[in-house]
């Protein structure tokens, strides 16, 4: 499976305050992740300040994803997911979670 990689800037529906995270995190599907940021605009600035958090206990300039994600067992359930890219042991990623 190949991973897409688009700038979300050059997207005319995005609203400025997620174009930020462009800069920030890679999107997996980024038309899928801009329609969930924009149906939940709380998460902008969530998400901006969670990644100075991240890097706080993973390295300074952390490579986190964002996905969006259907469960095809939960009818309509819609989530996002962040995963955070490292070459920690998955124990000591774990401990700094």
């Amino acid at each position: 499976m190949t991973q897409q990689i688009v700038d979300i800037t050059k997207a005319p529906a995005i609203e400025p305050v997620f174009r930020p995270l462009d800069q920030l995190y890679t999107f997996r599907r980024p038309l899928e992740v801009a329609e969930f940021l924009d149906a939940h605009p709380f998460l902008g600035p969530l998400l901006l300040g969670a990644y100075g958090q991240i890097a706080q206990y993973f390295e300074s300039f952390p490579d986190v994803l964002l996905e969006v994600v259907t469960d095809p067992e939960a009818q309509g359930l819609v989530r996002m997911f962040g995963y955070i890219v490292t070459s920690l042991t998955p124990e000591e990623a774990g401990r700094r979670l």
